[in-house]
């Protein structure tokens, strides 16, 4: 970053380590513009919670960002598909063909019962998913 050319009175603490202590109450960085925190190595911040109240967060830059899921909701998406491919399943597992006499459709009836257990799990793992640490509306 270059400070040389702001027209306007600025301080500028240059040194070979800075530390800002509030022994009894808060730190606060409050400015008309932005806050910027620049490194060249790591960031970090040591706190019990985070808390950002902002119209909009943007982790990462470029133009292939995607917007993020809410877990609760994505699991319920799945529920609700993995719900309806289950009843399918149980329809298909004892599946009957007509004609001469009652034929018995073994191979569905098989495959219908295998992916019935699967989707089973599959759903008890859904919660899994969820992130315990990071939280959005």
């Amino acid at each position: 970053m270059n400070f040389d050319n702001y027209p306007d009175n600025q301080i500028i603490y240059n040194s070979d380590r800075l530390v800002l202590n509030a022994k009894k109450d808060n730190v606060f960085l409050i400015a008309n513009k932005d806050v910027s925190i620049s490194t060249g190595g790591d960031l970090h911040v040591d706190t019990n919670e985070v808390v950002v109240n902002a119209k909009s967060i943007t982790f990462g830059l470029g133009n292939d960002l995607e917007p993020i899921a809410k877990a609760d909701s994505v699991v319920s998406v799945i529920n609700n598909l993995m719900s309806s491919i289950a009843t399918f399943c149980s329809s298909l597992s004892t599946a009957t063909g007509q004609g001469v006499g009652v034929v018995s459709l073994v191979t569905i009836n098989a495959a219908a019962t295998k992916l019935l257990s699967e989707i089973t799990q599959q759903t008890n793992d859904l919660n899994n998913i969820k992130s315990t640490i990071s939280f959005t509306n």
